[in-house]
């Protein structure tokens, strides 16, 4: 938040924010045009890999633990 926000928290206030602002940055750091469109595609350059690579980490598997949970709905409504 630091460099990418100028150091406004709006996602570390509390544990229901952070959980979003890890997917927001994650969304970043992934994705070119999800960057230019909160323009800080110069600015996550400046935050250090390993940091990107959590934050990349963690957009991935909440998306792919929500689409397992997503099939085993549809499986247990469906069989």
């Amino acid at each position: 938040e630091d460099v990418l926000d100028d150091g406004n928290r709006f996602y570390s206030l509390n544990i229901i924010t952070a959980g979003s602002g890890a997917l927001h940055y994650g969304s970043i750091f992934l994705f070119d045009w999800y960057a230019r469109r909160y323009k800080v595609i110069e600015e996550r350059e400046k935050v250090p890999k390993n940091l990107q690579m959590w934050f990349k980490l963690y957009y991935i598997l909440f998306i792919t633990f929500s689409l397992m949970f997503l099939l085993a709905c549809l499986m247990a409504y469906f069989v």
